[in-house]
């Protein structure tokens, strides 16, 4: 054996890009079940990805969000208040504590259309800083949702909402 061995990289530890057609599958609403099962989970570790995720999860809760989902009030109060125009909405909301809850359905196939979806909406008596700071603590995740197993970290990409997104904590790529 020589002692000059070349060094192989492992290549299921290198983290590359996605390309746009993976790009394009990962960003739905419903990732193809296809797309699915060729995913390693890395291709989530890019700004490109993530912040096509947040457009994505915005249009999906949106009232008109219903090329993706079929979305029906899940409760009689919900459906009496969405009669209403945007300002008694509003108002009942406000005034009243509603919470409004519908239930959704995938039109599509793809991994997890099978499951259901819950959308609320509500005010909050929190700043949007608040708010992002409640959503960003994996400790505080059963505070909010009383149906949550937790959730735990396995990756950092920023800490808090003040700080600038960064080196991936535990990582060594940027």
């Amino acid at each position: 054996p020589s002692e000059m061995q070349p060094t192989i990289d492992v290549m299921e530890d290198e983290i590359v890009e996605p390309s746009p057609s993976i790009l394009a599958g990962i960003v739905k609403p419903l990732i193809p079940t296809s797309v699915w099962e060729a995913l390693t989970g890395r291709e989530f570790y890019f700004p490109s990805v993530l912040s096509s995720l947040v457009k994505t999860g915005i249009n999906a809760v949106l009232p008109q969000s219903d090329e993706y989902i079929d979305w029906k009030p899940a409760d009689s109060n919900t459906k009496k208040i969405m009669d209403l125009d945007d300002d008694e909405i509003r108002k009942a909301i406000n005034e009243d504590k509603e919470i409004l809850v519908w239930m959704g359905k995938f039109k599509l196939d793809g991994y997890g259309s099978q499951l259901p979806i819950v959308k609320t909406t509500s005010i909050l008596p929190l700043s949007p800083k608040d708010m992002a700071e409640l959503l960003m603590d994996s400790d505080r995740v059963k505070s909010y949702n009383t149906m949550s197993l937790g959730r735990k970290d396995i990756l950092v990409f920023q800490h808090g909402v003040d700080s600038q997104a960064g080196e991936v904590e535990g990582s060594s790529f940027s």
